[in-house]
């Protein structure tokens, strides 16, 4: 991150830092503004600037680089939220807009390239869009402003972590989720704005607890696994198995709830890489290549039809 008075810190040394009561730039000895102390952001830019130079020194030897030219949703066909009908509900009642990449709606784990006819490079660790809509053309994320897409018989295939949950914990590599609103707390590794595909996580562990407001919730722990750098970093290498988190609220949490078999997408030591030891579970629903509200439009036409029809009868 970046402090007001233009020096850069990484941001666990940043937060040792503040730990232990220090409130000014450990160069300069600027003061450090509260806000930033309680609620430090990552500096994507230099993050992105770190990671390309790396890539720039390791393809030197290695021949041109492959370059991936990103297509702006606004020269894309069918973006949702352009006619002046669908601004009217807002975009949380907009029709979404073309799906770009060749995945049923319960998919699960990444999507890669032969998943991507548009562009051929799957969806990547780090891209962004614009919001939950533009999101969702690319198959990361199905549901407009629902928070997990998945079923409660089947499983989750997406989570958005919006970085305002009031019993949230945001680490980067793992996070606690609820689920319950609280719209002033922001997450240090939260982009700068829009939605940002930040990997393949798995649960570890559920439980329940009183949350922060009196009332009961269900906590779940993610922890990050996935091949690729995380956005927030400046590696050039993903996960490995970690060790989980102490977590101290587990103290006083009722019902308990951890894996009891090995898990489907696991690291192999062998090709020292994450991947499906065991088959994911297999889709239920079609590609979605069409718009689901189309899809609702339709079957209520097909009613009106029939109900037509039996009247005229």
């Amino acid at each position: 991150l970046q402090t007001p008075c233009g020096h850069n810190f990484c941001l666990k040394c940043f937060q040792k830092w503040i730990g232990q009561g220090k409130r000014t730039c450990a160069k300069c000895r600027s003061i450090i503004p509260p806000k930033m102390a309680s609620q430090p952001r990552i500096n994507s830019t230099l993050v992105s600037v770190i990671r390309m130079a790396k890539l720039s020194k390791s393809n030197v030897a290695a021949g041109p680089m492959k370059v991936y030219h990103f297509v702006q949703n606004q020269d894309r066909p069918d973006k949702a939220f352009t006619t002046e009908r669908a601004q009217k509900p807002g975009k949380a009642n907009a029709a979404s807009g073309k799906i770009f990449v060749t995945v049923p709606p319960d998919h699960f784990g990444p999507i890669t390239a032969e998943n991507d006819p548009a562009r051929n490079q799957g969806v990547l660790v780090g891209e962004c869009w614009e919001d939950r809509l533009e999101c969702r053309q690319w198959g990361a994320h199905l549901p407009h402003v629902a928070g997990i897409a998945g079923q409660s018989n089947y499983g989750a295939q997406s989570v958005a972590l919006s970085g305002g949950y009031e019993d949230d914990e945001d680490h980067g590599e793992w996070f606690l989720y609820t689920g319950r609103s609280h719209k002033e707390k922001r997450s240090s590794y939260a982009p700068e704005k829009g939605v940002r595909y930040d990997g393949i996580y798995r649960i570890e562990k559920c439980w329940r607890k009183v949350g922060i407001q009196g009332f009961k919730v269900c906590r779940y722990l993610f922890v990050r696994c996935d091949n690729e750098p995380a956005p927030w970093t400046s590696d050039d290498h993903g996960d490995l198995p970690r060790p989980l988190p102490a977590i101290p609220e587990l103290k006083k949490a009722t019902d308990v709830f951890e894996r009891k078999e090995s898990p489907s997408w696991d690291f192999d030591e062998e090709d020292n890489r994450w991947r499906w030891k065991k088959p994911p579970p297999p889709s239920k629903k079609p590609v979605n290549a069409a718009d689901l509200e189309e899809r609702k439009r339709a079957r209520k036409a097909i009613r009106q039809a029939h109900t037509t029809t039996s009247l005229v009868v």
